[in-house]
């Protein structure tokens, strides 16, 4: 009996190994190590924050719409929500424009702030950042170490390529004029229940 709970207790510990290791293990907006009590539920995984102020910032950077939880309605039953059971499901596009003048005007059009501060360290790997290797997501310049960690932020945060129509003429877009476009929703449920559901038919891997 001794010898089976032991195999459990292993296998367990292993198992809690796993989920660590799907976690953040520094904070995205301040780089500091995660505090286990601050998180964010986006599309259906947990984001770890060091503090209370930097779900604010990722948020902003994410461009999220919430009408709040006392107005909201479940997105599965429409029955009264719970606060407790909010999700953030963020869409990511890339998207084209003919000029950087019709780029500025989308950027001004949907309320996003303009930031640059240069390469420091690539949120892919971890390593140092250079200005040869950058894409523009949600307004802030994002510098990588290579192209590879380039894409596979693109492929982290789920991004689609959109026409590469200028959604500002309506003209034919210049393929090296782009930004990383975000748009984030915040969703409510009435219980557990109906957010697993929701997690399951949004986020769950197709195979």
């Amino acid at each position: 009996m001794k010898k089976i709970v032991t195999v459990i207790s292993t296998i367990l510990f292993i198992a809690t190994l796993g989920l660590q290791a799907d976690k953040n293990a520094n904070c995205p907006i301040s780089g500091k190590a995660v505090n286990p009590e601050v998180s964010l539920n986006i599309n259906g995984k947990e984001v770890g924050f060091c503090c209370n102020n930097c779900p604010k910032a990722y948020e902003k950077k994410l461009n999220v719409t919430d009408v709040g939880s006392e107005k909201a309605k479940c997105a599965i039953s429409g029955k009264e929500v719970a606060a407790s059971t909010r999700i953030l499901h963020a869409k990511s596009e890339v998207t084209y424009f003919c000029c950087a003048k019709c780029e500025a005007k989308f950027i001004k059009k949907n309320k996003l702030t303009v930031s640059n501060k240069g390469p420091k360290t690539c949120p892919i790997s971890g390593k140092a950042a250079t200005k040869e290797f950058s894409l523009v997501h949600n307004g802030e310049s994002v510098y990588f170490c290579c192209e590879k960690c380039s894409k596979g932020f693109l492929k982290k945060i789920q991004a689609v390529e959109t026409a590469k129509t200028c959604p500002i003429s309506g003209e034919p877009a210049d393929g090296e004029q782009k930004i990383v476009f975000t748009t984030t929703k915040a969703v409510y449920f009435c219980c557990e229940k109906c957010q697993g559901k929701y997690t399951k038919e949004h986020f769950a891997k197709k195979s």
